[in-house]
């Protein structure tokens, strides 16, 4: 996982929010002395479950989910791009229910009548046998620095549980201290219910 923009939101590794083994990846964008509109985001271009043939793994990927942390300003609009060599396909989530200060679970199904937008469905269900990356792209809000949180990335053979579905789920707790981690590894463990692959966020 990655930045795709450098020079626009600064992507890091952070240690301290979760446990080690689930730690989220920051995105700061720099306090401006006016508003300039910048948009960037988390890149995920590796890892067996987030690249490559969606249909070959488990009984075929169905859908994708991550949480979100806004520290300071919920960003401006926040969408995923699943990219097949030049083929971009993007869905757009609502921000209701995103709060600062507060994950906030978004979830989306791989199906193009589920709203996805490209140059159309025979092409998006051929790029789901050859994904090359993963985005998670969002708009910085005004000019103030802006602060977020990106984890537990998460794709699915399956449904998913009843309360995560329908494009998002409830709040869950405020970034934890270092030593939280626990409890917070505890939490992702509870919610993993069903066959879930999980990525680990690293710089």
């Amino acid at each position: 996982m990655g930045d795709r923009d450098p020079g626009e939101m600064a992507v890091s590794h952070e240690l301290s929010v979760g446990s080690p083994a689930y730690s989220a990846m920051q995105g700061s964008f720099a306090a401006q002395g006016f508003p300039i509109p910048q948009t960037d985001a988390f890149r995920i271009d590796s890892g067996g479950n987030f690249v490559g043939d969606y249909t070959a793994i488990g009984n075929g990927l169905t859908q994708l989910s991550f949480d979100l942390y806004a520290e300071d300003i919920l960003p401006s609009d926040l969408f995923i791009r699943l990219i097949s060599g030049s083929d971009v396909f993007t869905y757009q989530f609502s921000l209701a229910g995103l709060s600062v200060d507060s994950w906030r679970t978004f979830n989306v199904n791989l199906a193009w009548s589920y709203g996805w937008n490209g140059i159309g469905q025979a092409a998006f269900n051929s790029a789901l046998s050859s994904v090359s990356a993963l985005e998670i792209e969002l708009t910085r809000s005004g000019s103030a620095a802006q602060l977020y949180y990106l984890s537990n990335i998460s794709s699915y053979d399956n449904q998913l549980p009843p309360d995560h579905e329908g494009g998002g789920g409830g709040g869950g707790d405020a970034v934890p201290e270092p030593g939280e981690g626990l409890l917070y590894l505890g939490f992702i463990l509870l919610s993993a219910l069903g066959r879930r692959h999980v990525i680990r966020a690293r710089a």
